[in-house]
């Protein structure tokens, strides 16, 4: 009895961990319906916030998209992944469950004007305790775009 006990926290440990440790990556465009990639956000921690920290990316991303994040909370909730209208994931927020990504009736959001947010945000975060444990500084490098037009991006992240 004692060794199933153990095997069962150590399942609930494993499945909490890649929970909380699970990275994806979040995809912003300029246009509606994903068109002109602006960057790719790679890695995406959850509760963490992700600021636009230069004018190619800080009030221009009118759709997004993701994948790879995780889907369920550590409590077992639906992830929540939020966009702000300021830098620090604070003020007006509008959100998707991350399981979008999986689930064909779900959609993305494809145009932020239907959201009354178009041309306004300035961060991110995906939820997974409503607590900010992290910031990060993203920034878009558009000179540096599209070279091998495969239509991925570049991105720079500065934690701070």
């Amino acid at each position: 009895m004692a060794l199933l006990q153990h095997h069962n926290i150590l399942a609930m440990a494993t499945v909490l961990l890649v929970t909380t440790v699970q990275a994806g990556y979040v995809d912003l465009y300029k246009d509606a319906d994903y068109k002109n990639k602006l960057v790719r956000v790679y890695d995406v921690e959850v509760d963490n916030c992700y600021s636009f920290a230069c004018d190619a990316l800080d009030n221009t991303i009118t759709s997004a998209r993701w994948g790879g994040l995780p889907e369920k909370t550590s409590k077992g909730d639906d992830t929540m992944i939020s966009f702000y209208v300021d830098r620090d994931c604070r003020e007006h927020d509008i959100w998707w469950r991350t399981k979008t990504q999986s689930d064909d009736d779900l959609y993305f959001p494809s145009n932020f004007k239907l959201d009354g947010i178009n041309d306004q945000i300035s961060s991110f975060m995906v939820w997974d305790t409503k607590k900010i444990l992290g910031s990060w500084a993203e920034c878009a490098f558009p000179d540096y775009e599209n070279l091998d037009a495969s239509g991925s991006g570049t991105n720079s992240t500065v934690g701070y």
